[in-house]
């Protein structure tokens, strides 16, 4: 039987931890910061846990964990 192959997109979208958590950036930013506030801003700069554990379990199938 062939190798599991690491899911590149996910591989740079995702990170677990040693716990086996999976950890995500959160989403909106990219773009169009003038307007939002430095605190929204920051919030942007911390990472997410993924909660739903079915989720958290098909990401580490596609790492290859």
């Amino acid at each position: 039987m062939p190798k599991l192959r690491t899911n590149k997109t996910y591989r740079k979208r995702f990170k677990v931890t040693k716990n086996g958590k999976v950890i995500r950036l959160r989403a909106g930013n990219a773009k169009l910061k003038a307007h939002k506030s430095a605190r929204t801003k920051r919030r942007y700069d911390q990472k997410v846990t993924i909660t739903n554990p079915n989720q958290a379990k098909h990401i580490k199938k596609e790492l290859g964990l």
